[in-house]
């Protein structure tokens, strides 16, 4: 096992560096955030939105704006990526059992 971990390492790159721009666009394109949204705007809008965002490559955040279903504002607190990955609400200091 240590020799597998020791080449592994020699033919990996140094320094790995995030391409922010791209993983912004992939997450903010996700029809996986009609899930966040089915609470407040219900579950058949969400599958609507979420077919039409499919069918035409387009945000479901700029989809539900357009339709009137959440103001900007709404979307942009819904949507906020920070909150999605937190477990019930809890503040990133929180710790899980």
């Amino acid at each position: 096992m240590a020799s597998y971990r020791s080449r592994f390492v020699r033919g990996s790159p140094k320094i790995i560096t995030a391409n922010r721009e791209h993983l912004h666009d992939t997450v903010h394109r996700s029809i996986g955030l009609v899930t966040a949204l089915a609470p407040h705007i219900g579950y058949a809008a969400g599958t609507t939105l979420a077919r039409q965002a499919l069918a035409n490559g387009r945000a479901v955040k700029d989809l539900a704006a357009e339709a009137g279903l959440l103001t900007t504002g709404q979307l942009d607190t819904i949507l906020r990526p920070e909150s999605l990955t937190r477990p019930f609400g809890r503040p990133s200091s929180a710790v899980t059992p």
